[in-house]
């Protein structure tokens, strides 16, 4: 433990309400013995200040994936203020250790503010899907599941809590699953319903496929979104249509989603659809399309390094730059593939003509970097 930690939390306690990023960094990856100063001055710290701290660190740890403040969210979990234990939940969402089970359960079942449950019960979705797959004992999960039928089954706790606890136990096997998601699709209460929508996603069961379809052509934005995406969850080659159609959606959101899905189902329609926002004026969208074209390729088996391989490099001999940066996956346009490099005749979505493509592009690559 060095002076710069010690630093740290001095400034965690100094009065001032400026916090400093790289005052932070030094909770990341904490040792035992820095945890346990940690521990003795994090209750010292103003409120206010423990708030906005534990909110900067946990959008550090989803920026920078060297950022690891596992130990500060675990200890925020007892913090005696419910904004605080809300973000560290939150902060804990790539945590899928099995010792974090309990204490989830108990903040469910206990913590005195009804956000905190919700978040908990929102958590815990990734430990019933763990179970499902087979990651963690069957007895567990079975705990953790009746614990969220307990909490859905109590018409005295607030919607938002029992909605989400709705929305995590879509995961599970269990027979009671379908009768519960039914229910809360016919719940008076709209935003009951919309979580009913995105649990029949998460159920991965073909049997919401109609209601799914149906509530793509909703007039409320919320519930197209939900069924765009529960429609690419459920990954029916029947809702291809519907989700192009989603494309032209008012909601900007909708239509990110719709591409999404469109990669998530695959298919030579899903392709053709997807291809053809690679020329989009919209940089995001563009790129959407790229990570939805790599997935599904991905998905269908047809591997595409070009889509998972960044490159930098000049194609002189070919008329073409290519000029990405490293922290983004590339898919070219099929014109660059055809024109530059080995103008390939036939259908466009033969899986044995885009290996062609991509062999075609390899020689391009190796001649390229023989050159240098």
């Amino acid at each position: 433990m060095g002076r710069e930690f010690e630093r740290a939390l001095e400034h965690l306690l100094s009065p001032e309400e400026h916090i400093s990023l790289a005052m932070l960094y030094h909770f990341s990856a904490m040792n035992e013995e820095e945890q346990r100063r940690f521990a003795a001055v994090w209750s010292r710290v103003r409120v206010t200040k423990r708030r906005r701290a534990i909110r900067m660190m946990a959008e550090l740890a989803e920026d920078d994936v060297y950022a690891d403040f596992t130990a500060v969210f675990r200890f925020a979990l007892e913090d005696e203020d419910a904004d605080v234990r809300s973000v560290a939940i939150d902060g804990l969402w790539e945590d899928e250790s099995v010792s974090l089970v309990p204490r989830l359960l108990h903040l469910l079942q206990s913590d005195p503010s009804e956000a905190v449950q919700a978040r908990a019960a929102a958590a815990l979705g990734r430990f019933v899907l763990a179970g499902e797959l087979g990651h963690w004992s069957p007895m567990r999960t079975h705990k953790v599941v009746e614990a969220l039928i307990h909490v859905i089954s109590d018409g005295s706790l607030s919607t938002e809590l029992r909605r989400r606890a709705v929305e995590s136990v879509a995961y599970s096997s269990d027979a009671r699953v379908r009768g519960i998601i039914a229910r809360a699709y016919r719940d008076v209460n709209r935003k009951m319903r919309v979580s009913a929508i995105f649990a029949m996603g998460r159920s991965a069961d073909p049997h919401w496929y109609e209601i799914v379809e149906q509530e793509m052509e909703s007039d409320d934005p919320e519930m197209r979104y939900e069924a765009a995406r529960a429609a690419g969850e459920l990954g029916d080659k029947r809702a291809v249509d519907q989700l192009i159609a989603l494309l032209d959606d008012p909601d900007p959101e909708v239509r990110e989603v719709a591409i999404w899905s469109l990669g998530e189902i695959g298919g030579q329609r899903a392709r053709r659809a997807l291809k053809a926002l690679l020329n989009h004026r919209d940089p995001g969208v563009v790129e959407a399309a790229q990570e939805a074209l790599a997935v599904s390729r991905l998905n269908e088996g047809i591997f595409d390094p070009i889509s998972f391989v960044d490159l930098s490099f000049d194609l002189d001999h070919v008329g073409v730059v290519i000029d990405t940066s490293w922290d983004e996956a590339v898919l070219f346009p099929e014109e660059l593939y055809n024109f530059h490099v080995m103008q390939p005749e036939g259908d466009e979505d033969d899986e044995d003509q885009e290996w062609e493509w991509q062999e075609g592009y390899g020689d391009a690559y190796d001649e390229a970097y023989e050159e240098d």
